[in-house]
C-alpha cells in the first residue's frame, strides 16, 4: 500500500479533453488536452499536492500531457486498460463515464505501489512513431501483393504494381532515416550494434528492439519477456491443468519478434535451430515452439545488451 503522504490523481484522457480526479476529493474537473490545459492541471495538481498521476493509455493522445507533467516534476504511472477494467471487476464497478473512468484510474494509481523504473526519455517518442509509421507501410505492401494475386486486367495490374514499387522504396528509404536516427544517439547506437550481432536479429528486427524497448538491457529475462507479451502464463486450478498462453504486452514488439524467430528458428541461428528441434521432440506444437524461440530470441538480445558485449564474444553455453 502506498504512504498516507502521497497524494494521488488519475486522468481519464480524451481527443479533446482530460477528466481529472483527486482521489480522497469529492467531484472531478476538466481541462483542455491542449498545453494550456496541461499548464492549467500542473498549477491545480500542485496545489493539491498530488505526486502521484495515473493516467490509461489510450492511443497515444495521454503521451503529451505525460510527458508535460513528468518534466514538472509528477510521478506519472501510464496504466494499461486492462489493469483499470481489472481494478474495477474487483470493486464490482460496472458504471463507466469519462468522470467515473478518472476517479477508478485515481483510486488505483494511489494502491499502486510502484514507481517509474526508468526515467521518461523524450526520444522515443518519435523513434517509436517513425517505426510506425514504418510498419504501416509494410501492411501495405502486404495488402497490395494480396490484392495482385487477384488481379488480371493488364491495366489494373500495372496500377497495382506501380503502388507495390512505390511503397517498397519508401519503406526502404524511411528504414534508412530510422537507422540513422537511432544512430545518432551514442547509447542507441551501441545497442543497436548489439543486437545486429545476434543471429537472425537483422537490422529490422534490430529497430523494433531497441525503438520499442527502451528497457533492453535492464531488466531481467523475466521482465523482458513479459513486456513484450511472451511471458508463459499457466492456467491451473485443482486438477485440471489447462493450456500455458501468452498475451498482454507490446504488441507490436511480439510481432517483430515473430517474424525474426520464424527463419531463425530454420535457418540463421544454430541455437534456436537446436532449440526448436529440442522442443518438437517434446512434443511442443510448432506454434508454441515458435513462441518460446522468440522469447529466447529476446532474452538473447537483452543479454548482449546488459554485459555490452556482442554475441561473437559470450561464450557459446550462455
Amino acid at each position: 500500500m502506498t504512504q498516507p503522504s502521497i497524494v494521488s490523481a488519475g486522468i481519464d484522457t480524451a481527443k479533446h479533453k482530460l477528466d481529472v480526479a483527486i482521489h480522497g476529493q469529492k467531484g472531478t474537473f476538466t481541462v483542455e488536452n491542449t498545453t494550456t490545459g496541461w499548464q492549467q492541471l500542473a498549477a491545480r495538481l500542485t496545489q493539491a499536492g498530488v505526486s502521484r498521476i495515473g493516467i490509461e493509455a489510450t492511443g497515444n493522445y495521454q503521451r503529451p500531457v505525460t510527458r508535460y507533467l513528468q518534466k514538472a516534476g509528477f510521478d506519472v504511472i501510464v496504466l494499461q486498460p486492462l489493469q483499470v477494467r481489472a481494478f474495477g471487476m474487483m470493486r464490482l464497478q460496472r458504471a463507466k463515464n469519462d468522470r467515473i473512468d478518472a476517479r477508478l484510474i485515481a483510486a488505483c494509481t494511489h494502491v499502486l505501489d510502484a514507481n517509474n523504473k526508468m526515467p521518461p526519455d523524450d526520444r522515443f517518442d518519435s523513434l517509436q512513431d517513425h517505426l510506425t509509421f514504418i510498419e504501416q507501410i509494410e501492411d501495405d505492401i502486404v495488402r497490395t501483393k494480396t490484392r495482385l494475386e487477384h488481379i488480371c486486367e493488364k491495366r489494373l495490374r500495372r496500377l497495382a504494381d506501380a503502388d507495390l514499387k512505390r511503397l517498397q522504396t519508401r519503406r526502404a528509404r524511411e528504414l534508412k532515416r530510422l537507422v540513422a536516427a537511432v544512430q545518432a544517439h551514442q547509447d542507441l547506437s551501441r545497442r543497436f550494434e548489439l543486437v545486429c550481432s545476434v543471429p537472425s536479429c537483422g537490422e529490422r528486427t534490430a529497430l523494433a528492439l531497441v525503438v520499442r524497448m527502451p528497457e533492453l538491457g535492464k531488466v531481467s529475462r523475466e521482465e523482458a519477456a513479459a513486456i513484450a507479451g511472451l511471458a508463459p502464463f499457466v492456467h491451473q486450478s485443482g486438477k485440471f491443468e489447462g493450456q500455458t498462453h501468452i498475451g498482454g504486452g507490446r504488441a507490436r514488439l511480439r510481432r517483430s519478434l515473430f517474424m525474426a524467430a520464424l527463419p531463425g528458428a530454420f535457418r540463421w541461428n544454430p541455437e534456436l535451430i537446436a532449440f526448436y528441434k529440442r522442443l518438437r521432440a517434446k512434443g511442443k506444437a510448432h506454434t508454441s515452439a515458435l513462441i518460446a524461440c522468440a522469447r529466447k530470441l529476446l532474452i538473447y538480445a537483452n543479454t548482449v545488451v546488459a554485459r555490452g558485449t556482442a554475441w561473437e564474444d559470450r561464450p557459446k553455453t550462455a
